[in-house]
């Protein structure tokens, strides 16, 4: 989905010789993506300039590693995806949701709203007109390759 209450989902980890602190909770946040960033890192690998005689998509995620280290780590600046029925982008504390087929974007503020009751779109055109547009950017490179 794309909506907090089916995507707001815990990531457990047991891994004694890098998590020191048993059950530890963060609320930083993490996207499937970040796992191949991830993998690279642990690894140590660099991630292909070619495959397959095809130039990959660059990695956009970023490591869970220094997370799962008891750090803080950079916040993605944005989280772009699109599911069946919806097309969603979050920023910050601001995410917007549209669905999948057209219609208008909605807007929440997951700070004050993490339960996304209250569409503030038409108060904040302008930061619909944002997302929106870095949308349609992220979806026209994904759509590319």
């Amino acid at each position: 989905g794309a909506y907090e209450g089916g995507i707001r989902t815990p990531l457990v980890v047991r891994w004694p010789a890098v998590i020191r602190q048993r059950g530890a909770i963060t609320t930083q946040p993490g996207h499937v993506i970040d796992f191949m960033a991830t993998f690279l890192d642990v690894a140590g690998a660099g991630y292909p300039s070619q495959f397959q005689g095809r130039r990959p998509l660059p990695v956009e995620g970023k490591s869970l590693l220094p997370i799962f280290q008891g750090h803080e780590r950079e916040a993605h600046e944005v989280l772009c995806w699109s599911v069946p029925q919806h097309d969603a982008i979050r920023m910050g504390r601001w995410k917007a949701v549209r669905p999948r087929k057209g219609g208008p974007w909605q807007l929440f503020d997951l700070q004050s709203d993490g339960t996304e009751t209250s569409d503030l779109a038409q108060r904040e055109p302008e930061r619909v007109k944002e997302l929106a547009s870095r949308f349609e950017a992220w979806l026209k490179r994904v759509e590319e390759k």
